[in-house]
């Protein structure tokens, strides 16, 4: 500007609206990475924390499994609803107990245990069937969501009594896959 003129020229204020879009610019994208990076890590966690609940139930029912009892499965199960089996096994309670079971009598129970997928539920739900004989039960519980039902991705593997399981989850492009081993009890 020359001397006794009044404002801005606008090359200048040209100037300060590109160094200020500039900025913008950089901010935006870089909240837009933030954001991006954030939404992955918590689908990552979420995967994590599925695995992780799966092989829990699954290792610390395996470890009351009497031996040869362990059958690891990888398929349909047509008794069943066509559900996808994983693994099944048993086992008895350690004592007999002196409870009298209102019309069921007395001792232990015979405990039977289930992993399976549900096929017609068109999402990845994982589940765990317990069924005794005394007390009579048979519940089936949904123990972890987006579990990959893919063979090559969860399965389970039983030799020389040494359960090995892998489960994987995804949730949107994140997986997470965790290996866990076992042993029934008879075998420690």
């Amino acid at each position: 500007m020359r001397r006794g003129e009044n404002g801005i020229a606008l090359f200048e204020l040209l100037a300060v609206i590109g160094i200020v879009g500039a900025i913008v610019g950089v901010i935006a994208l870089s909240m837009v990475t933030l954001y991006r990076n954030h939404q992955q890590a918590k689908d990552e966690a979420i995967a994590l924390q599925m695995a992780q609940s799966a092989g829990g139930w699954m290792t610390q029912d395996i470890t009351m499994a009497k031996d040869n009892s362990i059958i690891a499965m990888g398929g349909v199960n047509p008794l069943k609803g066509d559900r996808y089996e994983i693994l099944y096994f048993e086992w008895r309670d350690w004592e007999e107990s002196s409870i009298d079971w209102p019309g069921q009598g007395t001792g232990g129970g015979n405990h039977t245990i289930t992993y399976y997928f549900a096929t017609d539920t068109g999402i990845q739900e994982f589940y765990r069937e317990h069924t005794c004989d005394i007390p009579v039960e048979d519940v089936s519980t949904l123990i972890a969501t987006n579990i990959e039902p893919d063979q090559g991705k969860t399965y389970c593997d039983y030799q020389n009594d040494l359960v090995t399981i892998v489960i994987t989850a995804s949730v949107n492009s994140e997986e997470a896959a965790r290996e866990y081993k076992a042993t029934t009890r008879g075998a420690r």
